[in-house]
């Protein structure tokens, strides 16, 4: 219940289930308005994955914010702390215990299922059909470690005990939904794996959204059944819920990946609940613990040349080689003094060592193609410039005597600017920005 004051509010049952359906169907109609522009393209069976964990996280999370509340005694405040408290925890159990395992598990089946059918008969086959069975009890595992987790932290933010008969069948309806949710979505994205890589977009929402409701009407109608004749706990932790949520910001902020992995299953809602949420991490609180010492401020180099503009958590980019400390790849943005910046292109500068440059990378490979037919064009001891257009803008690659082991481009330059203007911006830009290490 939440209470105002002296007064109380009893979360009526109607509510307490139509408030996760209600988050379920936004996200539906969240991912049926990204398709919209092209209904009919064909969609990776990733994307039916994607679809069914924000299905799962906005449900978890609308469930963990409307079951706490109803079950403790919260005060109004609390449910400031409460809701994203339930988000972090839905977006962990999702991201961290289900998606990043499992994103490896269905080329692994189908491997293992391959190799299965051409071993030989005999030990080997053997080992290989156990490979098989314990790969797929992976799923289950998962499955019941995110219950079990779910369960704990609703009893605990509640302040419900642990060891109790009402605590063991609390575990119960959770573990069904999970492992009714888990494995038949492992067992769709396999089967479609099989017959087809690619599935038209409206019939993997619909597959997906048909699963998610099953699961959540099964789910809710479990959790009703046993909850009827439980006491209500405590009053909310609402301090637990505040040290978690500031303790995710400091422990994930020298982590951005697993905090991106958290935010990428989150629903859209989350966007106009806590608007540039990217943007307030990336520019203030990442800097923030940069300013205080507790992030390292990385020194812009590739190959000996070190870039002289400031380390810019959202736009730099750095990719660290294999045999040293150093970089390969370097992209930061073009600084606005070299005059060709405007309001709808910003351009950056991508810098590369040559040698490093992987055939499978293909944007890169291509660029450095192009860089290689025009040398061989050129004159010794000539400078080699690249001009290209996209959608994006304008590109231009260049590659000087001056830095023979490196690549440059300056990429998303405004169409209305000249060739001549970008090419000189880029290489006042190597002359002002660019110099040796040592």
């Amino acid at each position: 219940m939440i209470y105002v004051g002296q007064r109380e509010f009893i979360i009526p049952t109607r509510l307490w289930a139509a408030l996760p359906l209600a988050a379920v169907g936004y996200v539906a109609v969240d991912l049926a308005w990204q398709w919209w522009p092209s209904p009919t393209a064909l969609e990776h069976v990733d994307w039916f994955l994607d679809a069914m964990a924000r299905f799962a996280s906005a449900y978890l999370a609308a469930f963990l914010v409307v079951d706490i509340a109803s079950r403790s005694r919260t005060p109004w405040y609390g449910l400031f702390l409460l809701i994203p408290l339930a988000h972090l925890v839905a977006a962990f159990v999702i991201a961290v215990l289900i998606v990043q395992p499992l994103s490896w598990l269905p080329t692994a089946i189908l491997r293992g299922a391959f190799a299965v059918a051409v071993a030989p008969r005999g030990p080997a086959g053997r080992e290989f059909l156990a490979l098989v069975f314990g790969t797929l009890a992976v799923i289950p595992l998962l499955a019941a470690l995110a219950a079990l987790f779910v369960t704990l932290a609703t009893l605990i933010v509640s302040r419900l005990p642990l060891l109790t008969p009402d605590a063991r069948r609390e575990l119960w309806p959770n573990l069904t939904a999970a492992i009714l949710w888990l494995p038949v979505s492992m067992a769709v994205a396999i089967a479609l794996r099989v017959y087809g890589y690619v599935v038209p977009r409206p019939a993997a929402l619909l597959a997906a959204l048909v699963l998610a409701l099953a699961s959540i009407c099964l789910h809710l109608r479990l959790v009703h059944r046993v909850r009827r004749e439980q006491p209500h706990g405590g009053r909310l932790r609402t301090w637990l819920a505040a040290a978690v949520c500031c303790s995710a910001l400091v422990l994930l902020a020298p982590y951005p990946i697993q905090y991106f992995s958290l935010l990428t299953v989150m629903p859209g809602y989350i966007r106009p609940v806590m608007p540039n949420l990217f943007g307030l991490y990336m520019d203030h609180v990442r800097p923030a613990f940069r300013a205080i010492g507790m992030l390292p401020t990385p020194v812009i180099e590739v190959a000996g040349y070190r870039v002289d503009v400031p380390f810019n958590d959202r736009t730099t980019m750095m990719e660290p080689t294999e045999a040293t400390d150093g970089y390969d790849f370097v992209r930061i943005t073009l600084p606005v003094d070299f005059g060709v910046t405007t309001v709808k292109h910003v351009p950056s500068v991508a810098i590369l060592r040559a040698a490093a440059i992987r055939p499978s990378d293909l944007f890169w490979s291509e660029r450095h193609r192009d860089l290689e037919q025009a040398a061989r064009a050129a004159q010794p001891g000539q400078e080699v410039v690249v001009r290209s257009e996209s959608g994006f803008g304008r590109d231009v690659g260049l590659r000087s005597d001056a830095y023979p082991e490196l690549e440059f481009w300056l990429r998303s330059v405004d169409p209305a600017t000249s060739w001549e203007e970008a090419e000189q911006a880029l290489r006042r830009f190597l002359q002002q920005r660019l110099r040796r290490a040592n």
